[in-house]
């Protein structure tokens, strides 16, 4: 008897009604409205889980800002130290180590 059960369950091919235990009972959870929620909401999860390392990564995204006036303010007055060094390498080499 036992043997005859064992050899009917091997001759029925899987997707065929009567299938396996496994793809009946997920037949039946794939019905279920709070399974497929769940499946979903697992999903979410297991997305965050791989696309965590992107979002809260060793080198955060940094906002790196200038205050206007404190920048024009140190253009001025490297403006007229950068010509003068101008001046000193137009007149060429001898005379700047000079």
């Amino acid at each position: 008897m036992v043997e005859s059960r064992v050899e009917s369950m091997a001759d029925t091919p899987r997707g065929e009604p009567g299938g396996g235990a496994w793809e009946r009972a997920g037949e039946r959870l794939a019905e279920r409205r709070a399974f497929r929620a769940a499946r979903l909401v697992l999903l979410l999860l297991s997305a965050m889980a791989v696309y965590a390392p992107f979002l809260a990564s060793d080198r955060p995204l940094v906002l790196e800002a200038v205050h206007r006036g404190d920048y024009e303010r140190a253009r001025r007055s490297l403006a007229p130290v950068a010509k003068a060094y101008a001046s000193l390498l137009a007149r060429g080499e001898d005379e700047f180590h000079a």
